[in-house]
Formats: structure tokens, C-alpha cells, sequence
């Protein structure tokens, strides 16, 4: 899976996983600025998990906060 790819893959679940647009999901966006609240990013980091077969300790899932940073954390998760 190139970058671009993984990107749209990654907003895609985040739109889907917290009822919003793909259009509002930008690299920058945190995804409290998108409605989510704790829980919801919970549930977020459990499908991001599922959906690419890898584990992300809590330690870095407090740092996903964004499509940017969610990004970052699998690219380098799956490399």
C-alpha cells in the first residue's frame, strides 16, 4: 500500500468511525475539532487496529489525535 492509499484508507475510517464528511477530515483537524470525545477515540484506535492488523499501546494512541498523526503512527507501525 503506497502512502496516498494508506492516507484515504485512514480517513476513510475516521469519517466512518465518527459520523462525519471525509471532506472535513484533513490532516490537521484533531478528532475532537470533528465531534469525538474520549470514548469515540477509543473506538476509533480499535478499528484502526482491526482494519490494518496491528497493535497500538496507549502510550502512542494518546498521541493520535489527528488524520496527520494517526497517519504517522500506522506508516511506521506497517513498515
Amino acid at each position: 500500500m503506497n502512502d496516498s492509499e494508506l492516507m484515504a484508507k485512514i480517513k476513510s475510517v475516521v469519517a466512518e468511525e465518527l459520523g462525519v464528511d471525509e471532506n472535513q477530515v484533513t490532516p490537521e483537524a484533531t478528532f475532537f475539532d470533528l465531534g469525538a470525545d474520549d470514548l469515540m477515540t477509543v473506538g476509533l484506535r480499535t478499528r484502526l487496529e482491526h482494519d490494518f492488523e496491528l497493535n497500538i499501546p496507549g502510550s502512542e494512541a494518546v498521541k493520535m489525535v489527528s488524520l496527520g498523526s494517526a497517519y504517522q503512527c500506522i506508516r511506521t507501525k506497517i513498515n
